[in-house]
């Protein structure tokens, strides 16, 4: 069975890959932009010599796996028309526009700024050094009266 994707999933993907904003915080292993380019990717073989020594040790350590597992099933799972529909949905902001935030959420009575802050935090978190994520760590633990 081959892995074969129609030319407008294709695109529609690579679109996404395109628009879909870059997270500064996830690291890129774990990205939305790489799992989708492994959408779009063929399944690598193995090479013979390093699958049967993977395999030794995966015997070791996993369940007995049935003896009925197909080509198809080794695939990477397809992503429909449906889910690309959603993600598009996800970049043009639909549900933020449905759905939008009450006020009082947004700005609890007891601690305003917080969802601001948060949101800055995050952002100046980005672009910190080692040193001084450990200088932050250390302060927040170390208080002085």
């Amino acid at each position: 069975m081959s892995f074969k994707l129609p030319p407008n999933t294709v695109g529609q993907i690579q679109r996404l890959i395109l628009r879909w904003p870059k997270d500064p915080i996830r690291p890129e292993s774990v990205s939305v932009q790489r799992y989708l380019q492994s959408r779009l990717e063929p399944p690598r073989p193995q090479s013979s010599s390093d699958s049967s020594l993977t395999s030794y040790i995966a015997s070791f350590f996993s369940r007995p796996k049935p003896q009925s597992q197909s080509a198809a099933s080794l695939q990477p799972p397809l992503l429909s028309q449906e889910n690309i529909k959603v993600l598009q949905s996800f970049l043009d902001n639909k549900y933020h526009k449905a759905y939008p935030l009450r006020q009082n959420v947004r700005y609890p009575a007891s601690m305003p700024q917080h969802y601001d802050r948060l949101i800055k935090e995050f952002d100046e978190a980005a672009h910190r050094s080692a040193f001084a994520r450990l200088s932050r760590r250390i302060g927040g633990s170390v208080r002085l009266k």
